[in-house]
């Protein structure tokens, strides 16, 4: 898309990125943004900690603190992605699928 020239670049920025926040839910949001930190987290301790290791011998050479850190971390990190389940099953389950033209549009929209 071209900006013309009676449209100034202030103009074309601010009408392609506005975002509608009259129709956002705010406690959705606030749980994608949770979701993502413990995805972030679940990726963080993947690397840095063993913990696919069934051996719990790593737990007796490391503090206590340090221990329950690790099992915070790692219980909090494996949270995102059944909330980003969540998130898409409770958007989904307030749409009208009544109308056949928009189960329609929505599967094609979904499916493709």
């Amino acid at each position: 898309m071209e900006i013309s020239s009676k449209t100034s670049k202030k103009d074309f920025d601010n009408r392609n990125c506005q975002v509608n926040v009259k129709n956002r839910i705010e406690y959705i949001d606030v749980t994608r943004t949770i979701a993502i930190i413990s995805i972030t987290c679940n990726h963080a301790v993947n690397r840095s900690f063993n913990v696919a290791s069934d051996s719990f011998s790593e737990f007796n050479n490391i503090p206590l603190y340090l221990t329950l850190f690790k099992v915070v971390v790692y219980m909090f990190s494996r949270i995102g992605v059944p909330l980003f389940l969540m998130i898409s099953g409770a958007l989904l389950l307030h749409r009208d699928y009544t109308d056949e033209g928009k189960l329609n549009r929505f599967l094609k929209h979904n499916l493709e």
